[in-house]
């Protein structure tokens, strides 16, 4: 039943304009910019709006550890020997570096998070964290 204390609308009347502001045309930061500088506010906008800074954060943790684990790993396996195993150990050492994942990259992955999740005993979210920080790493090569 409707309330008898609200006044009837006008059925013919506006109750939101669409965007809610007039459109009013926005300044430009540079006036005809060049490719440098859209390149260096496309990469500052990204920073700025593309993921929440403590993720960033925690991704630049995960890869920077995985990395010095994968170097301790490959000067273990120096110090051993040659091994029977098929695995190119220089191969693997270059498993995470920054130019491109190499056929021992997911191997490697498999086994810095064998180390922290089972060895370790990290959790599930240490997992994801890591799953995330190597796949952003990986797509923005």
């Amino acid at each position: 039943m409707p309330r008898a204390d609200k006044e009837p609308r006008d059925s013919n009347a506006k109750h939101h304009r669409a965007g809610g502001k007039k459109n009013k045309q926005k300044e430009t930061l540079i006036d005809d910019p060049t490719l440098k500088d859209l390149l260096q506010m496309k990469a500052d906008n990204k920073n700025e709006h593309g993921q929440p800074k403590s993720t960033r954060t925690n991704y630049a943790g995960y890869l920077m550890w995985g990395k010095a684990f994968l170097a301790r790993l490959v000067e273990k396996r120096q110090q051993e020997g040659d091994r029977l195993d098929g695995i190119d150990t220089d191969l693997l050492a270059k498993a995470f570096d920054d130019d491109k994942p190499n056929k021992y990259s997911v191997t490697a992955l498999e086994l810095y998070l064998t180390e922290k999740c089972m060895n370790e005993g990290h959790g599930k979210s240490t997992a994801s964290g890591i799953h995330g920080a190597f796949t952003s790493f990986w797509d923005k090569m």
